[in-house]
């Protein structure tokens, strides 16, 4: 899990996040892992679904905080 936490905290620090880089990395390994999880137990492939929706609306919701920008 490392590995991905490492790569997601460096998107979220291209993406302008900054110091909030690490805990929104962790946030969203926890929240697809918690979903993969759940989804598997209930079996349920329309909880994945929904779950990737509000995972791109909170991206979204992300990149249009005010001062932030992505960098390249």
């Amino acid at each position: 899990f490392g590995l991905f936490r490492d790569w997601l905290k460096r998107q979220f620090e291209l993406l302008g996040c900054g110091g909030e880089s690490r805990a929104h990395a962790m946030h969203l390994l926890a929240w697809s892992q918690g979903t993969a999880t759940l989804a598997q137990a209930f079996r349920d492939e329309s909880f994945i679904r929904a779950e990737v929706l509000r995972v791109q609306e909170w991206l979204a919701g992300l990149s249009l905080k005010p001062g932030r920008r992505a960098r390249r």
